[in-house]
């Protein structure tokens, strides 16, 4: 399974850069959960409605994948999208 150890760790992000700062895997069959905080460097823009500034911020996200001959099959994700856009000023608490 290096590919998808390779993937799970260090996964390119060419648009929104961001690196896990803290990370958990859990896995068992074939079903893999990573979560843990990544830090975000959002280039600023709109994002789910929102205009956000260009900045730096830390979120809790969670993916699911299910593999398939050690490949993934199926991905999903689960991240606090608001709490990237209360940090990069998109909305005032």
């Amino acid at each position: 399974m290096p590919g998808t150890r390779q993937f799970l760790s260090a996964a390119a992000r060419d648009r929104h850069p961001a690196r896990w700062v803290q990370s958990f895997v859990v896995a068992e069959d074939d079903l893999v959960v990573q979560f843990g905080s990544r830090e975000v460097h959002w280039p600023g823009g709109g994002f789910r409605g929102f205009e956000l500034a260009e900045g730096v911020c830390t979120r809790d996200v969670a993916f699911a994948y299910r593999l398939r001959d050690g490949r993934i099959a199926e991905r999903w994700a689960i991240r606090d999208d608001l709490a990237m856009i209360l940090q990069l000023g998109g909305l005032r608490q």
